[in-house]
């Protein structure tokens, strides 16, 4: 259920605004062993707003 979560609150962030990465030439890799645990390499930030968010 857990995960449930994560994924709609991530879809709904990129649903209504534009994110990034920083920094811009960080190299996405695919781990074989995957984890809950987020890494702090990339870090996402808001770039600007897709559509209003409702209140």
């Amino acid at each position: 259920m857990m995960e449930l979560k994560l994924m709609v609150n991530v879809l709904m962030m990129a649903h209504h605004f534009t994110l990034e990465v920083a920094p811009k030439n960080y190299e996405h890799r695919v781990s074989p062993f995957p984890s809950m645990k987020p890494s702090r390499k990339p870090e996402f930030r808001i770039a600007g707003r897709v559509c209003e968010v409702p209140v």
